[in-house]
């Protein structure tokens, strides 16, 4: 395990998105109940590795919102990131997988505690003020997919301070569907959520279903032009660019895949442990490609318990 460096000697990363009851196949037509969601596995995967890490959403006061703050604590994630609504639960959401163990996901969350606080300004400006001590900031798509247009309109001028101030945003762009009513909306949203963004985290087919890019050239080109770090995982390596300039890191993929399901999130956690502890990009990936390739082995988004401390992850050190 590599060594991390403490809460206190580092800055504090905030996570906000949407924490959700996961109920994932668990035998033959059986589902094992658990914790998760995207934003909320890589802020798990931030934590585990020693990075200061707070997760910002909202939850009821059910049984199932208890059992979430107890998750949380469980993964040293603060309670005091969240907010709560009285008489509303959380949302939740089945997988499937194919043989391949490829997954597809159902969801119910349409009047999720968080989904509230992402369409209200009052209760996430409450949210927001929370997160002013942060120095970075990480969310994605489907956080994104949740707010209301006068949420977006807050948020993005919160971020807009906060880089201001030199903190870093991060942006993933976790790209479901299901999640979006107009195709004009999703496109508006992203164009405007990147710009944000000092790294953008998007994978090809996001992109391309996003934009519409119908060959790899065009979406090259999308990624080109950014003014922000972009880092993609494709096969057998990372693509990714800094001002414009375009570089590949090969990487060594196991053939063996139990379970894609929260594999991105993860990598999402190393990378962003990688750049809070100043790695160069080229480590960060390496660390982010550990975590990932270590999550996909076992089934859920998130590694059983037994597993976290045989997670093996390069160091600045190593790479040096």
């Amino acid at each position: 395990m590599a060594q991390c460096i403490t809460g206190e000697e580092q800055g504090m990363i905030g996570v906000f998105g949407e924490v959700m009851i996961e109920l994932q196949p668990y035998g033959e037509g059986m589902f094992k109940r658990g914790v998760a969601g995207d934003t909320f596995n890589t802020a798990v995967m931030l934590s585990r590795l020693g990075t200061n890490v707070r997760y910002f959403s909202a939850l009821g006061d059910d049984g199932f919102s208890e059992s979430i703050r107890v998750a949380c604590r469980h993964h040293g994630l603060a309670q005091c990131s969240m907010i709560s609504i009285p008489g509303e639960s959380p949302g939740m959401y089945a997988i499937e997988n194919d043989n391949h163990g490829e997954r597809t996901f159902t969801y119910w969350r349409s009047n999720s505690a968080a989904k509230q606080c992402f369409t209200s300004v009052k209760l996430f400006t409450s949210l927001m003020e929370k997160a002013e001590n942060c120095t970075a900031f990480y969310w994605s798509g489907i956080t994104l997919s949740l707010m209301s247009e006068e949420v977006l309109h807050c948020w993005l001028a919160f971020l807009a301070r906060q880089r201001a101030k030199g903190k870093l945003v991060f942006f993933d762009t976790n790209y479901r569907a299901n999640l979006w009513r107009r195709r004009d909306d999703v496109v508006n949203a992203y164009q405007q959520a990147i710009a944000k963004a000092d790294y953008f985290l998007p994978s090809d087919e996001d992109l391309k279903t996003i934009f519409k890019f119908s060959n790899t050239a065009m979406l090259e080109q999308f990624c080109a032009a950014l003014p922000c770090i972009t880092l993609m995982s494709a096969k057998r390596k990372a693509c990714y660019w800094v001002k414009g300039e375009f570089n590949t890191l090969p990487l060594d993929f196991s053939d063996t895949m139990v379970d894609a399901t929260g594999a991105g999130d993860a990598f999402s956690g190393g990378f962003i442990s990688g750049i809070s502890q100043n790695m160069s990009i080229e480590q960060a990936i390496k660390r982010a490609h550990a975590c990932a390739s270590k999550v996909v082995q076992f089934k859920g988004a998130i590694l059983p318990e037994s597993q976290w401390d045989k997670l093996s992850i390069p160091s600045a050190a190593n790479d040096a």
